[in-house]
């Protein structure tokens, strides 16, 4: 697998990412340091297994984890690669409105990443508020990943970012996603307007 270059990028994305990594591990330290705090203060000897009270206490502790600081994102390897596809499937969900099947477009991204299977992203965000549906996929409408990008993911973030983009005939007004939000914007934004965070092209 091919790993990106982390000295190419930009030294502003660079600090950013750095910052990014450090919130969440320290965030995950302090919650963890929690849980070994409040084993030492309660007492498990009431139950029938009292090694059980700590494992859950920890497990509680992974989870906020998980969901407050993406830990788990932390596990997900570096990788770059080119897309060389990018196609669209229905996915049907058990459950949908009225007790119908739940029917949602979603955006299928294939990476070379120079392994022997290809890389699968299949994404979907929808955005009630600005389409005035939920079915409707922004990733579909905004096309923020097309074939013959160079697509980089660095551990811990939410999305891969495009790089290298330039502007051309073929590509006009090119948009991108937010690596660490998932927010869409153009290539005239250094920073991401939601959450802040500086972008990388």
């Amino acid at each position: 697998m091919k790993k990106p270059d982390f000295a190419s990028l930009p030294a502003s994305f660079r600090e950013e990412y750095r910052r990014h990594i450090l919130l969440r591990v320290l965030g995950s330290a302090v919650l963890f340091a929690a849980a070994a705090f409040l084993c030492t203060r309660l007492d498990f000897s009431a139950l029938r297994y009292p090694a059980m009270g700590i494992v859950m206490v920890f497990a509680v502790a992974a989870a906020l984890a998980c969901i407050l600081f993406r830990l788990h994102a932390l596990l997900r390897p570096s990788w770059q690669g080119t897309v060389t596809e990018v196609g669209a499937f229905e996915r049907i969900r058990s459950t949908g409105t009225r007790g119908q099947p739940g029917r949602r477009m979603m955006v299928e991204v294939t990476v070379d990443r120079g392994e022997k299977k290809p890389y699968v992203l299949s994404l979907f965000r929808a955005d009630k508020i600005a389409d005035g549906a939920a079915g409707v996929n922004l990733f579909q409408t905004h096309a923020p990943y097309k074939e013959g990008d160079t697509l980089v993911y660095l551990r811990g973030l939410r999305y891969p970012a495009r790089f290298g983009v330039t502007v051309t005939d073929e590509l006009f007004e090119p948009e991108f996603v937010c690596p660490f939000c998932g927010e869409f914007y153009t290539m005239e934004r250094k920073t991401c307007y939601r959450c802040g965070r500086t972008l990388l092209f």
